[in-house]
């Protein structure tokens, strides 16, 4: 997802322009010295691993194996205590963008509930999946079903590369279980006591 930075301006002009945004499935780039007020990280190694753009084939309802779960599972750990914002989102809109060889989806996300993080994250935002993105075949399979499901989303903004003054954020989406969310939120207290 790629964001404008906040600027001083009427409450209605924030309204209309969120909307606006949403409506025509635009992403927006961020721009600023260090980002959206600190120094951001590059997106390589293990943060892209992390933050991967992608969907839990389980949170689509897609049955794999059995994997760890999550109050043992290191990696929703780290996301919690390192992304900019865990909320609880819901799928407003699924935008399917094809231009000059790009092949792109944006999921228009309302905010349900901030769960952990300090950084800003708008109430409604746009997270872009691009064709090679591990969440591009979730996306693919489940294009129309998305609309009205519901996630966690682990949201970090990361430098762009190439473009020292603007940022990308980046994503994973995860189911929103019951299992899943105490997860989240014992990783917050984990931190809070360090």
């Amino acid at each position: 997802m790629r964001r404008e930075p906040r600027r001083p301006v009427l409450l209605q002009g924030i309204a209309l322009a969120g909307l606006a945004a949403l409506l025509t499935g635009a992403p927006a780039c961020g721009k600023g010295a260090n980002g959206p007020g600190r120094d951001l990280p590059p997106y390589t190694g293990h943060s892209a691993d992390l933050f991967d753009d992608g969907i839990e084939p389980d949170a689509v309802g897609f049955q794999v194996a059995a994997g760890a779960p999550p109050m043992s599972d290191t990696r929703l750990r780290e996301r919690t205590q390192t992304g900019d914002a865990v909320v609880r989102v819901r799928v407003l809109t699924v935008t399917d963008k094809r231009e000059d060889k790009r092949h792109t989806w944006q999921l228009g996300m309302h905010t349900l509930e901030h769960m952990a993080g300090a950084g800003p994250l708008d109430s409604d935002f746009t997270l872009e999946v691009e064709d090679t993105d591990p969440g591009a075949p979730m996306v693919h399979a489940f294009e129309g079903n998305l609309v009205g499901k519901t996630f966690v989303a682990f949201v970090r903004a990361f430098a762009r590369a190439g473009a020292p003054d603007e940022w990308d954020e980046h994503f994973h989406l995860a189911g929103d279980t019951a299992a899943v969310k105490d997860a989240v939120q014992a990783a917050v207290l984990l931190q809070q006591v360090r």
